[in-house]
């Protein structure tokens, strides 16, 4: 098969893919935002504390994020068996076509889930507030660099997802949860304890990765410090997620042509 990128052969490709998932995705997001939608709604009598509802976090960290996965960790199902798999072989469009097809197909799927979690967030957050006393606390809403933060982290998440997809050949989903939960825990533990021991092992402090620190250096008393990294230093680290999310996406690549030789 020539392996020459041609749009024809792609959008034919994309078309092939899309009639074969489409039921899969419209059931899987049919019953994602049903879910979201029970839960985030519970903030129209929840008691306002000056932070983001608790739903709206349990939603986003598991209907959004993880529950993202399970449509992306399928997605190359057709390589897990030697019959489908010699079909998908077959096809007559290039590799890279083929890997493109199935990318796109997963970037627009997981841009509108997190696109409905963000526009029910700001409504459901909206009409709460809009309830509340004129004087009284109201709920916050996700801010723009944690909004930033979130598409990152459920990039990886996907990326991850979608490496896992063609990597592993049976139980795709279960492997690739616990490579990513080992490889969190092991990241988590030596970013947290290098900000540890870099602030002279504090009280507490609170951080996620590439964000600022809290800092409480006293247990009896309740003032934080904020710290950032310098400029040069923010603008270097918003490249590492960048630079794994697009290595990943190429080690899948290379994958799949491996899965086709």
């Amino acid at each position: 098969m020539n392996q020459t990128f041609n749009i024809h052969r792609f959008w034919l490709m994309l078309k092939l893919d899309f009639l074969e998932n489409r039921r899969t995705m419209i059931v899987m997001l049919a019953l994602k935002l049903s879910v979201m939608l029970l839960l985030m709604i519970s903030i129209l009598w929840a008691s306002p504390y000056g932070n983001m509802d608790i739903s709206h976090v349990f939603a986003l960290m598991t209907i959004v994020i993880l529950g993202g996965s399970f449509y992306t960790i399928s997605i190359f199902k057709n390589y897990d068996h030697s019959s489908t798999g010699m079909s998908s072989t077959m096809l007559p469009a290039s590799q890279f076509e083929k890997y493109l097809s199935k990318w796109l197909l997963n970037i627009i799927y997981i841009t509108f889930l997190y696109g409905s979690f963000l526009f029910l967030h700001f409504y459901l957050t909206g009409l709460a507030n809009q309830a509340l006393p004129e004087k009284s606390q109201k709920f916050n809403t996700i801010s723009s660099d944690y909004q930033y933060l979130f598409l990152q982290f459920l990039l990886l998440v996907q990326a991850f997802s979608f490496l896992g997809s063609i990597y592993f050949s049976k139980n795709n989903f279960y492997k690739s949860a616990a490579v990513l939960v080992v490889s969190f825990i092991v990241f988590a533990l030596i970013y947290v304890n290098l900000a540890k021991m870099l602030t002279g092992f504090p009280a507490s402090l609170n951080t996620l990765p590439f964000s600022e620190w809290r800092i409480q250096f006293e247990p009896n008393i309740l003032n934080f410090v904020k710290i950032d990294a310098s400029d040069n230093i923010q603008k270097l680290s918003a490249l590492i997620a960048p630079f794994i999310l697009v290595s990943m996406w190429f080690i899948t690549y290379v994958r799949l042509k491996e899965k086709e030789i």
